[in-house]
């Protein structure tokens, strides 16, 4: 089954059987996710916190959700094999 990175983490279904799409999706859970792991690092949060840059800021969630696009990448290859 590939992994949809736009679809929700959690779908739920209503009264009438229709599935509804509430929250965030699973490209952003896993970013947020790896973006945690980042700066749990006690070198890079003490650096992040004495820099404070928006620029560095920025860096880290970019580096953060190609983690988790390569993540989605990988697991739908191996899907497919």
């Amino acid at each position: 089954m590939k992994t949809n990175p736009n679809e929700p983490i959690h779908q739920t279904v209503d009264a009438d059987n229709k599935v509804t799409n509430y929250g965030i999706t699973k490209l952003e859970y896993i970013a947020t996710q790896a973006l945690q792991g980042i700066l749990s690092n006690s070198e890079m949060s003490s650096y992040h916190a004495n820099i404070g840059s928006a620029e560095v800021c920025k860096n880290y969630t970019n580096i953060a959700v190609l983690y988790a696009k390569t993540l989605i990448e990988s697991l739908n290859e191996n899907d497919s094999q």
